[in-house]
């Protein structure tokens, strides 16, 4: 009887421990932090606009403007872009020295805004 017991409550040790270091593992999962960022922005709309990001560790993303003049290139790694509009292919602007910030998005807007009268 008394080694019925013990069995049972050695059973129940190791159950407990590995209830406790599966919750440990898990809990680790929500501590880690995001390592990169996107670049969005607006230019003034037309047609054949293309917005190319390129990193200064030759991380290279194109992304094609919207009929409304936004763009928007997501998960870049953390690093300083180059943000280079283009009009068929030519580079038309071009912003350098873009840091991208942990976790959120760095504006890069080209050319003036077309004012509306609300």
């Amino acid at each position: 009887m008394n080694s019925r017991k013990n069995f049972t409550a050695r059973q129940l040790r190791h159950t407990s421990l590995a209830i406790g270091l599966g919750l440990c593992l898990i809990g680790t999962g929500a501590v880690a932090q995001s390592t990169t960022g996107s670049i969005f922005g607006q230019v003034q709309a037309g047609s054949g606009e293309t917005v190319l990001v390129k990193s200064s560790s030759g991380v290279t993303r194109q992304a094609t403007v919207d009929s409304t003049g936004r763009y928007a290139v997501d998960s870049l790694p953390l690093g300083n872009y180059t943000v280079t509009l283009q009009h068929d292919g030519q580079a038309v602007d071009s912003r350098s020295n873009v840091t991208l910030r942990v976790g959120s998005g760095t504006e890069v807007s080209f050319g003036g805004q077309n004012a509306q009268t609300l």
